[in-house]
């Protein structure tokens, strides 16, 4: 088992209070960095686990349950601690001691890299919140946290953005906010665990009405390109600061075709990706119920806009309206390949096959080839098989499609 595979098991096993197999290989990890203080945290560790567990065999306190909740989270921030080292260990993070406050390039690299994020540094975001000073930097040191984070819980870290949602700079606020909800939901299995994060998000939120519009910006960011919102007048290249232009090597000579392509070169397609997958998972996830809850008003657009950035999940209980959605869209010359893909879904399981047949080979033209059609139409097969369309059906289709 690689080393990812390890992380992605102890989150799981943790998750479901599976201590043993946690702290199993956990055990594995500190014998590698060679740390006894570890050893150590381990088998205090183990002891309460097991106290814990024989309390449970022989009474029903409910106590118990919250002191197993606790020793978990205590349990996620040692193997958050070891990872940490371990990637240091490995040479798989740099080891960072610093950073020039006044140097956007140093901000980005420590606060995207350094794995033991300090106090006295993640204070010294906080301060800018507060002041509205260095608004820049302080700017790009969040954007910059978020791969790192992705890669390293830190439990501080995360709550240093919490607060910056509440900043002086709405830009901040938002770049804040947006981070936080991807985060929060990368990590739903952990987040009960972390009920002081979830309260001060929870106060930080409000009524969660800005949260929501952040939410749908998030939904709706994943069925735009970066040139549509410029040629859309959404995204104004010429009003970045300058020191943002000269991070992304921008200059007043480049054509706009250019200057896109610089700032794309720094959105690696994988987290673009990421982030994609990140928001079609974020319906079942605490931070989303959290933001949505029972608001039936909310519930609704969120679902259409999940459809008109291209994603069916949320509307396949609301096929009618999908279908007079989407075909508004076509009507509007608005549609995209996947606006036909998923009217050929409302259709086919509804009976029209012959309709779904031409919707579907319209999308299959739009995505150009096999391979990019069938890999959004074939995680929808379930789907359509739920749904009531015979399998045979569906394999007669996409024989046809294919040919």
């Amino acid at each position: 088992m690689n080393l990812e595979e390890q992380k992605y098991t102890i989150e799981r096993a943790l998750g479901e209070r599976m201590m043993h197999h946690a702290i199993t290989l956990m055990r594995g990890w500190a014998t590698e960095v060679n740390l006894a203080l570890y050893d150590a945290r381990l088998q205090s560790m183990t002891e309460n686990y097991d106290y814990i567990f024989s309390y449970y065999l022989s009474d029903n306190d409910t106590d118990r349950d919250e002191l197993l909740n606790r020793l978990v989270g205590n349990a996620y921030r040692l193997a958050d601690e070891i990872y940490a080292d371990l990637r240091l260990n490995r040479g798989l993070s740099p080891e960072l001691k610093e950073f020039d406050p006044n140097d956007p390039r140093s901000v980005c690299r420590y606060f995207g890299h350094c794995v033991h994020l300090q106090t006295d540094d993640l204070d010294w975001l906080r301060s800018n919140f507060e002041s509205g000073e260095n608004s820049v930097n302080t700017l790009m040191g969040i954007a910059s946290m978020v791969e790192n984070l992705q890669e390293c819980f830190n439990e501080e870290a995360v709550s240093c953005l919490i607060d910056g949602i509440g900043a002086q700079n709405v830009v901040i606020g938002e770049q804040a906010l947006a981070t936080t909800i991807l985060l929060l939901a990368q990590y739903d299995t952990r987040i009960d665990y972390f009920p002081e994060l979830q309260e001060q998000f929870l106060s930080q939120i409000g009524d969660g009405e800005h949260a929501f519009e952040v939410l749908r910006a998030l939904v709706n960011s994943t069925g735009s390109k970066l040139k549509d919102l410029v040629k859309n007048s959404r995204v104004f290249i010429d009003d970045l600061p300058d020191e943002i232009k000269a991070l992304l090597n921008l200059n007043d000579d480049m054509s706009l075709d250019e200057q896109l392509n610089h700032i794309a070169g720094h959105i690696p397609d994988a987290d673009s990706t990421q982030t994609v997958e990140q928001v079609l998972v974020l319906p079942d996830t605490w931070v989303f119920d959290a933001i949505v809850g029972e608001d039936e008003e909310r519930q609704r657009i969120i679902e259409e806009s999940y459809l008109k950035a291209g994603h069916m999940d949320l509307m396949w209980e609301r096929l009618d309206d999908a279908e007079d959605i989407l075909i508004n869209r076509i009507r509007a010359n608005k549609a995209k390949a996947a606006d036909y893909l998923n009217l050929g879904h409302c259709c086919f399981i509804r009976g029209d096959r012959m309709m779904a047949h031409e919707y579907y080979k319209e999308a299959h033209k739009m995505y150009g080839s096999n391979t990019e059609f069938f890999r959004f139409f074939r995680p929808d097969r379930s789907m359509l098989v739920e749904k009531g369309v015979p399998l045979e059906q569906v394999y007669l289709m996409e024989d046809n499609l294919l040919s």
